[in-house]
């Protein structure tokens, strides 16, 4: 694989997701930080390459990739080897791909619908049905991880890396030992290459919620 260049926000979980796994792999890629607040991905320049306006993107060539799971797939297939990060064997994708469609399809949609108005400010409580939603998807990720190391079995994969950008964020405003498996789970992640630089995007997510609520979660 050729250099590739990712434009991406600490401030967007599904970008320290794609900056997390090139950390822990060590893999060589041109990263480029955009000023979201300045609306920068909004710049003719970027829109000419990503018409979504959003991060993150990678660039290869002429090659131009949106989607971070999309992403995350891309960098580990782009390696040419046989990866438990994204293996071959159908079965064990296929699990790992259950578990990314939950995280695009639930549980990121779910968290991103509870945060939103507490973090910009605009409600100082949350949503109570869209709190329960999202108390229903914490539930249904601590369900798949009894009885499994990981998210998708008992090797890591690009699954991890993805749901462990939003979960993250729970961390600064949520009692997360009410989930005593996605806390075992994500101790995991403290030892990793990355892993310290991954946390600061969550850290100012998390705080800024946590700070914004007139009561606790």
């Amino acid at each position: 694989m050729g250099r590739v260049t990712i434009y991406h926000s600490k401030s967007s979980p599904v970008s320290r997701a794609v900056v997390f796994l090139i950390k822990y792999m060590k893999i060589d890629v041109e990263l480029k930080a955009l000023d979201l607040g300045s609306k920068e991905h909004h710049q003719d320049w970027y829109v000419k390459i990503n018409p979504e306006k959003t991060v993150p993107t990678l660039v290869d060539g002429d090659f131009v990739l949106t989607e971070s799971r999309a992403i995350l797939a891309y960098l580990i297939n782009s390696s040419g080897s046989d990866s438990t990060l994204y293996p071959k064997d159908a079965k064990k994708r296929g699990l790992i791909d259950s578990r990314l469609y939950f995280d695009a399809g639930i549980l990121n949609v779910r968290s991103a619908h509870l945060a939103r108005d507490v973090m910009y400010g605009e409600a100082s409580e949350f949503d109570p049905r869209r709190k329960s939603a999202a108390l229903s998807a914490l539930n249904q990720l601590n369900d798949y991880l009894k009885g499994n190391k990981w998210v998708a079995g008992n090797e890591l994969s690009i699954a991890d890396f993805s749901i462990v950008a939003c979960i993250s964020v729970y961390f600064y405003f949520a009692p997360m030992e009410n989930y005593p498996e996605i806390k075992r789970w994500y101790d995991q992640f403290k030892s990793f290459n990355g892993f310290e630089e991954f946390l600061e995007g969550a850290k100012i997510v998390g705080e800024k919620i946590k700070n914004n609520l007139s009561k606790g979660f």
